[in-house]
């Protein structure tokens, strides 16, 4: 039987799948001064698991998001813009029975015209692409707490999948479903600290990005060879009245802007992530009115094409190679992502549970 003939485990009749925001209950985003071309970004983890018997037809572009305000209302974009009307083979593919499937939501929050533009593309794998599908104009946005789930709209009849083991191009048949619908998760925008426009603060808690060396200079006189590594971190300080717990475990994300202010690929690169392996040292406490800085190090290699690849070690086993950068400006962000329930830090009451994106700091690479 060829890839492209029907049979019943091609058919996907049932909606045992399961779409979950892997991410903490609270996401904090830095709002771009209205008064400058700045942008943030937003990287959402999605995890779709297939419990159904047969293969399932998942299409990237037929997952969207949903922002509800404070009172509860549904944000009404002012213009909505879809790249990809009808589903896309290249933005599909079939998730085997009983397996699970991550993606990303990788968003661009930016100011236009005195219009906050929310741009988003699902994908799966790290990426930000100047074709974005979707382009959200929002006239009557506020700082606060939003809620955001996803909705995935399933497309039916006779889908050209790609399968994810081979990479081929398959048939499947999908009967019409209802909506599948995350639960929702708290977003909250805040302003950059008045007096640090570097660092925000959330419940009582500040977060700085700390770049000790803004401008990096590169020798690389052959293809292998490595710059000297630097150091980048995220400093937190307990303004509240209580202590709090902070793990310094692969917390850590880089971000990183070029002069379009789009987001540079990213890829996690070999070992395990989250919370694995962690130890109890891993944990610090910190008093009010006491600080932690966490540091991870830095450096560039040389490809064969020309380009460069910025390599940020984790503090865990892995790493982030943000790939295909030249000389020039750009601007570095840390996230502290802390998940909830980690395995082995889950005898601490006062762990604090949150994901946190700090405002850009720029930096420069140099030809020493």
């Amino acid at each position: 039987m060829s890839s492209f003939e029907l049979n019943d485990s091609n058919t996907f009749k049932v909606d045992g799948i399961h779409i979950e925001i892997w991410e903490p209950n609270l996401i904090v985003l830095p709002v771009p001064n209205t008064t400058e071309n700045a942008n943030i970004s937003l990287q959402i983890t999605i995890c779709i698991t297939n419990n159904a018997l047969s293969s399932f037809p998942f299409f990237c572009d037929k997952l969207s998001p949903e922002i509800l305000a404070s009172s509860g209302q549904v944000i009404h974009p002012q213009k909505l813009i879809n790249a990809q009307i009808t589903p896309s083979i290249d933005n599909s593919i079939a998730i085997p029975s009983k397996k699970t499937l991550l993606c990303y939501l990788i968003a661009k929050l930016s100011i236009q015209n005195n219009l906050f533009q929310l741009q988003w593309n699902i994908c799966t794998s790290f990426q930000f692409s100047t074709n974005t599908h979707h382009t959200w104009y929002l006239d009557t946005f506020q700082l606060g707490i939003y809620q955001l789930r996803l909705i995935y709209n399933s497309p039916s009849g006779e889908l050209i999948v790609k399968d994810r083991q081979t990479g081929d191009n398959i048939l499947l048949e999908s009967y019409l479903i209802d909506p599948i619908i995350t639960t929702f998760v708290n977003v909250q925008f805040v302003e950059p600290v008045e007096t640090d426009r570097k660092a925000v603060e959330v419940n009582g808690i500040r977060f700085e990005t700390i770049v000790p060396e803004n401008i990096w200079r590169i020798s690389l006189s052959n293809l292998f060879e490595v710059s000297p590594s630097v150091e980048i971190g995220i400093r937190i300080t307990n303004n509240s009245s209580i202590s709090e717990r902070f793990c310094s475990y692969t917390t850590l994300i880089p971000v990183l802007l070029g002069e379009n202010g789009l987001i540079l690929g990213q890829q996690l690169g070999g070992g395990s992530t989250g919370w694995v392996g962690s130890k109890e040292s891993d944990y610090h406490l910190v008093k009010p009115q006491e600080s932690v800085t966490f540091f991870v190090t830095a450096h560039i290699e040389g490809r064969t094409d020309g380009l460069l690849n910025l390599i940020v070690n984790g503090t865990g086993y892995g790493y982030w190679s943000l790939e295909g950068l030249k000389l020039g400006i750009y601007q570095l962000q840390l996230t502290y992502r802390a998940l909830t329930n980690p395995p082995d830090g889950g005898l601490f009451e006062d762990l604090w549970k949150g994901m946190v994106h700090t405002p850009f700091v720029e930096f420069c690479l140099i030809q020493s």
